[in-house]
């Protein structure tokens, strides 16, 4: 794992890549930030090692 990097697109969105343990990398799609509140769900896609294709993932808290 390391440093995660922020990124910002022409639309004004967030998005966030980062390495993962395999020298793969992942990077969101998606956010959930109700109004008033911090991020409380983020999905996206991450690639791992001897699978074709990147994975969906979701990290929630409560």
């Amino acid at each position: 794992m390391g440093n995660f990097v922020l990124r910002i697109n022409s639309l004004g969105r967030g998005q966030i890549t980062f390495p993962t343990y395999a020298g793969e990398s992942g990077v969101t799609t998606g956010t959930l930030c109700p109004v008033g509140t911090r991020v409380t769900t983020i999905t996206g896609k991450v690639s791992t090692a001897g699978v074709e294709g990147k994975l969906d993932f979701t990290a929630s808290r409560t």
